[in-house]
């Protein structure tokens, strides 16, 4: 009997504030003549794996967003959709979108240098496991510090990994899992995070280090450095 090729669609976040960037909204600052936004849907645009795209971002830059997919040929891109008031609630609204598809990727917007080879290799862990997320080892030594500003311990750099998106899951395991944690969906910090607190195993990737979040001014100026390709 053949088997039910699974459906992927990847959820674009970008909802954010932009608070620490001075320069304004990096969604729509140009990395190389490019805006930001635009160069990470392209990632998704040109990766054979994902059928669609859906947008969430704030109600002010839903029109300009929708604009700039049609200048950019975004042809994959089903609908941009208003966030929520936290991002795990952008996230709902997006996987609320993608009623007729089995798996998500959620995807930060800030990250436009996002590989091939890791969105695949996502999707098919996703596919695969139920829940991934693509890390990379600390190369740090981490502290933990306490409240009143002093060291407490320095866990062992060698299980320290640092989680990047796209994160890959069923969609209808997420929303068991989001029902399993309730209100306690506002205080994760990733889409993993859902997971483990609902007790599901969630498989790790390996990662990239260029896989950077724009996220300061600074980073910039560092994804233009790994940026050789012109669009």
């Amino acid at each position: 009997m053949e088997t039910k090729k699974l459906k992927t669609c990847a959820i674009v976040v970008a909802a954010g504030s932009s608070s620490r960037m001075a320069a304004g909204d990096k969604m729509f600052i140009n990395i190389k003549g490019v805006p930001t936004i635009i160069r990470t849907l392209l990632k998704f645009e040109n990766n054979s794996e994902i059928e669609k795209i859906i947008v969430v971002t704030k109600r002010e830059s839903i029109e300009r967003i929708n604009f700039l997919a049609e200048e950019y040929k975004i042809t994959k891109l089903l609908r941009v959709v208003e966030g929520g008031k936290l991002r795990p609630y952008s996230v709902l609204n997006g996987i609320d979108t993608a009623k007729d598809f089995d798996v998500v990727l959620i995807h930060d917007g800030a990250r436009p240098l996002v590989s091939d080879r890791v969105i695949s290799d996502i999707s098919a862990a996703a596919k695969e496991y139920g829940a991934a997320v693509p890390t990379v080892p600390v190369k740090d030594t981490t502290k933990v510090v306490g409240e009143d500003g002093f060291v407490v311990a320095t866990p062992e750099r060698s299980t320290l990994f640092a989680a990047q998106t796209p994160q890959g899951f069923l969609r209808s395991l997420y929303l068991k899992a989001a029902e399993c944690v309730g209100e306690e969906i506002e205080k994760i910090t990733d889409d993993a995070s859902l997971f483990e607190i609902a007790g599901y195993r969630v498989k790790t990737v390996e990662g990239d280090y260029k896989n950077i979040k724009i996220t300061t001014d600074t980073d910039i100026a560092v994804a233009e450095n790994y940026i050789t390709e012109e669009l």
